[in-house]
């Protein structure tokens, strides 16, 4: 079975419409992506890790302060890279397009996405230091005065995601983009702004409810190296063995590891949304020809 993308769907068709060619495709598709799912998996679980409590790691660092700043920044600069690439093969499964064509577009879009929120979270700090500096005194409407920032920054981002998701489709799906078919793009996004909230609001609600029962094996292995760690930085000994860390590591990586097919899942369901959105454009286009 082949996934049926450009067909008029409605957001439940085309999740379940995802989750049927997941699940029939589910070996070529690990096949496909395994090492790039794996090395972003490793390099997450190394991260957490590295933000838990540990003594031993909290006295280096305290002694090697710029070493350790280069090698968390190393490491986020990797697990940037491995998403990137994650999601480039994720989108190539689908659309069958030239692998370091789709990489060059998802690397983009991405400095678009992230010139936009920087942009924007530049003006809400410069607005909140500025009313903060010369409006508000009093610290009660000032937490008031902010919750209202962060509540409008969130509308924002929910308002302007649908759009900008479409848009990223659109983009890696066409074989020539040019700057001037943003705004058309985006227009029509905002226009279909109902299709795609919905497959990516009850997408990531049904990965959360299956994730916080698959995570529960590493929970409590991070609540128990919680629980030991801040024992030992209050002179305890250690309550877990030798081996406990590089079970951690896998533990955490094997669960990261199945949290990127889910995302896999959700790209396929979005990508569905998009092919809807193309064929009813394409509907009304045809009627207006008529």
């Amino acid at each position: 079975m082949e996934i049926k993308i450009f067909e008029n769907h409605g957001f439940a068709s085309c999740m379940h419409e995802a989750y049927t060619y997941v699940s029939s495709h589910l070996l070529k598709i690990i096949a496909n992506t395994w090492i790039h799912a794996l090395i972003l998996s490793a390099f997450t679980s190394c991260m957490v890790i590295l933000q838990l409590p540990n003594k031993q790691l909290i006295d280096w660092a305290n002694t090697n302060l710029w070493t350790t700043v280069a090698i968390l920044g190393s490491l986020a600069v990797c697990i940037l890279v491995a998403n990137l690439l994650f999601t480039t093969s994720s989108i190539v499964m689908i659309n069958k397009h030239s692998y370091w064509k789709q990489f060059h577009r998802v690397c983009i879009y991405f400095l678009l996405a992230l010139v936009i929120y920087i942009i924007f979270a530049a003006l809400f700090i410069f607005i909140d230091k500025e009313i903060t500096l010369h409006l508000i005194k009093d610290t009660k409407l000032y937490i008031i005065f902010t919750a209202i920032l962060i509540i409008l920054g969130i509308a924002l981002f929910c308002f302007f995601m649908p759009p900008f998701t479409y848009i990223f489709y659109k983009y890696n799906d066409r074989k020539d983009s040019h700057p001037k078919n943003f705004f058309n793009d985006f227009k029509i996004g905002l226009h279909h702004w109902g299709i795609n909230i919905a497959v990516i609001f009850l997408g990531e609600l049904i990965i959360a409810i299956a994730m916080t029962i698959i995570t529960i094996p590493a929970d409590i292995l991070v609540f128990a190296q919680i629980s030991s760690q801040l024992g030992a930085l209050d002179g305890d000994p250690l309550g877990v063995p030798e081996y406990f860390t590089p079970l951690l590591f896998i533990t955490l990586t094997a669960v990261i590891f199945i949290y990127c097919y889910f995302q896999f899942w959700l790209i396929t369901a979005l990508y569905c949304a998009y092919g809807s959105i193309e064929a009813q454009e394409k509907e009304k286009s045809t009627h207006k020809i008529q």
